[in-house]
């Protein structure tokens, strides 16, 4: 059972197509594996979504929250 069968089947398909979308993100940005990256990185990456992408704080939250569990 991976992390979306076993942590996120309470939740609709489009809210667990928008997780995947912002791990796979991430995972770009970095171009490594989410596994790979630390703390360090979450929060340099946070930063850059709310300065470029220009993401709301809401939003920036929602996927630090994603990012850590």
């Amino acid at each position: 059972m991976n992390y979306i069968d076993k942590n996120l089947s309470h939740n609709t398909p489009k809210t667990i197509k928008n997780y995947i979308r912002h791990i796979s993100d991430f995972a770009k940005y970095y171009n490594k594996s989410p596994e790979l990256l630390r703390e360090k990185e979450i929060h340099e990456y946070l930063h850059y979504c709310i300065i470029k992408k220009k993401l709301s704080e809401s939003t920036v939250n929602y996927m630090g929250l994603l990012f850590i569990t």
